[in-house]
C-alpha cells in the first residue's frame, strides 16, 4: 500500500476513524515487513558468496524455508489482523446491527465473507481473492499440521506452485522468499481494492 492511499483513507474517513486506524495498521506492517524483506535479499545474495557447500545447502534447504515458513505466517497475521478491525470499523462506523462474529467462517476467509455479505464490498470477484483460499490452506497446515502436507491440502501446495521437501516419511511445505512476497502481492492488491470502496 502506497503513502497517498493512506492520505487519501485520511481525507475520507478521518485521521481518528476506525477505518483509517485498520489501513494504517496495516500499512506500517507492510513498510516493517519491507525492511525484514530487504535484509532478507542481502542474506540470499550472500549466500550465493559462501564457499562452504554444506552451508550454503543448508541455508537454501533448511534455514531458509522456514525464515519464508515464518515471514509468511507474520504477514498472514497481520493481514487477517487488519481485515477484522476493518470489519469491526465498518461495523460501529455505519451502524450495522451484524457482527463479524455473528457469521460462519473465522479469520481472512471469515472477514472477506462479512465485508462481502454484510458491508455490501464485491470482495469474491476480485481477481486476487481466488488463490486466498489456498493460502489460508498453507497457513493452517503450517501452523496446526507441521507443515506436513497431506491428500487435503497437496491441492494448494500445488496450486500455488510451492516446493515440497521430504522429512521422515513425510513431504513438507518448503516456502521461499518469492512465495511470500507473492503473498504479500496478494494481500496489497485485496487492500488496494478496498480502499477504493
Amino acid at each position: 500500500m502506497k503513502a497517498e492511499n493512506i492520505r487519501f483513507i485520511k481525507e475520507k474517513y478521518g485521521e481518528n476513524s476506525p477505518i483509517y486506524r485498520a489501513f494504517e495498521q496495516i500499512y506500517v506492517s507492510h513498510f516493517l515487513t519491507s525492511f525484514v524483506i530487504r535484509y532478507i535479499d542481502k542474506l540470499e545474495e550472500n549466500n550465493t558468496k559462501i564457499t562452504d557447500l554444506n552451508e550454503k545447502l543448508g541455508n537454501e534447504s533448511l534455514v531458509f524455508p522456514k525464515m519464508a515458513n515464518a515471514l509468511f505466517l507474520t504477514v498472514y497475521s497481520d493481514f487477517e489482523y487488519f481485515l477484522i478491525e476493518l470489519c469491526k470499523a465498518y461495523q460501529t462506523s455505519t451502524i450495522l446491527r451484524i457482527k463479524l462474529n455473528d457469521l460462519k467462517g473465522e479469520g481472512v476467509i471469515g472477514a472477506l465473507d462479512y465485508l462481502d455479505r454484510v458491508v455490501g464490498i464485491d470482495v469474491k470477484n476480485n481477481k486476487y481473492y481466488q488463490e486466498l483460499p489456498h493460502w489460508n490452506k498453507i497457513r493452517n497446515y503450517i501452523v496446526h499440521n507441521s507443515a506436513i502436507i497431506d491428500d487435503k491440502c497437496i491441492k494448494s501446495v500445488d496450486y500455488l506452485n510451492i516446493k515440497k521437501a521430504s522429512s521422515l516419511d513425510n513431504e513438507l511445505i518448503c516456502m521461499n522468499f518469492n512465495d511470500v512476497k507473492r503473498f504479500i502481492h496478494i494481500t496489497e492488491g485485496i487492500q488496494d481494492y478496498l480502499l477504493k470502496r
